[in-house]
């Protein structure tokens, strides 16, 4: 497949209104009457309290769902998110940046989409080792700026009439070994659903061992059916169940080839 050439700033900008109508088109449908009038209440918080904030409507109604639909406290993770990014400034990492994560290749972000445009991402397990915090949390920060340009900069926007904002990532653990753990690192990224809430459409885990499969089982029930929705763990390791499982939100012409069986 063609690489994607990503679009100048001042395309990005001209064409931002245009994805963005798609984008919000996608994430409305099926709303209630009051889960729009929510969404049009959010907005008009974010316009009186952030007037410089070009936030779309399709980013009210993540922050909303992110919190059940509960005004108050989307409008609370709205504004923490607004103060980190203020910190933090995740879109102005650069590649140069984080160059020796990236050059890695621990974590892609492919030039596939999703069935409704969403951006792919895979996790290659056995190409991570325990790494300083703060160089993981600047790593995963810019892979997520870079899902989101993917989403944006892609030729491939007109084919779709409506947009996903989300990203599905794939997680490869062929040949994961105990020193690729880093468990210090688990609670911090945690924390990323505050950022870039309800980003994630799909987790797709493969070749996981007994180990993640009990743990996974055990933490089950504390977590909401929402996100437990949102993890296929695939325990066959058969490439065909692989293959076939990720077609739920993958075209079979955009999963990775090292997944779709031979023939």
């Amino acid at each position: 497949m063609e690489s994607n050439q990503c679009l100048s700033l001042q395309q990005v900008d001209e064409e931002y209104e245009f994805i963005d109508e798609k984008m919000s088109a996608f994430m409305l449908q099926n709303l209630t009457e009051t889960q729009l009038q929510l969404v049009q209440q959010m907005s008009q918080l974010v316009k009186q309290n952030y007037p410089r904030s070009s936030e779309a409507i399709h980013s009210m109604v993540q922050f909303l769902r992110a919190r059940n639909w509960n005004l108050q406290n989307a409008y609370a993770l709205y504004t923490k998110r607004m103060d980190w990014v203020a910190k933090e400034k995740p879109h102005k990492i650069t590649e140069e940046d984080v160059k020796e994560s990236w050059i890695s290749r621990k974590v892609e972000v492919l030039n596939q989409r999703g069935k409704n445009g969403e951006a792919i991402l895979i996790i290659r397990g056995a190409k991570h080792y325990p790494t300083k915090q703060e160089d993981l949390w600047k790593f995963v920060m810019f892979v997520m700026e870079s899902a989101r340009r993917v989403v944006f900069c892609s030729k491939d926007n007109e084919q779709f009439e409506a947009i996903n904002p989300q990203v599905i990532v794939i997680w490869d653990r062929s040949n994961v070994t105990r020193k690729n753990f880093d468990v210090s690192n688990a609670t911090p990224l945690s924390k990323f659903g505050d950022y870039y809430p309800e980003f994630l459409k799909q987790v797709y885990i493969l070749y996981p061992n007994w180990l993640l499969n009990i743990g996974f089982a055990v933490i089950k029930p504390f977590l909401d059916k929402h996100t437990v929705d949102k993890i296929s763990i695939v325990k066959d390791w058969n490439l065909d169940v692989m293959c076939k499982t990720m077609q739920d939100t993958i075209p079979i012409d955009q999963i990775p080839r090292e997944f779709i069986p031979a023939g």
